[in-house]
């Protein structure tokens, strides 16, 4: 099953998320500007969410 994590650049409390993405089969990551409680409020985490769900690669 794809699995999206994503994480903010100044976001220090989520450990590593590309090791994450990595371990998981089919695992994509995306990093938003922001950090740890305020990157969903940036437009790039709706975007890579729905870009995610509609399977356009905008993925590292």
């Amino acid at each position: 099953m794809p699995t999206l994590v994503v994480a903010g650049k100044e976001d220090f409390v989520a450990g590593s998320p590309e090791e994450l993405a990595r371990r998981i089969p089919r695992g994509k990551w995306l990093q938003v500007p922001g950090n740890h409680m305020n990157a969903l409020l940036n437009k790039s985490f709706a975007d890579g969410v729905i870009g995610f769900f509609s399977g356009i690669s905008m993925f590292r």
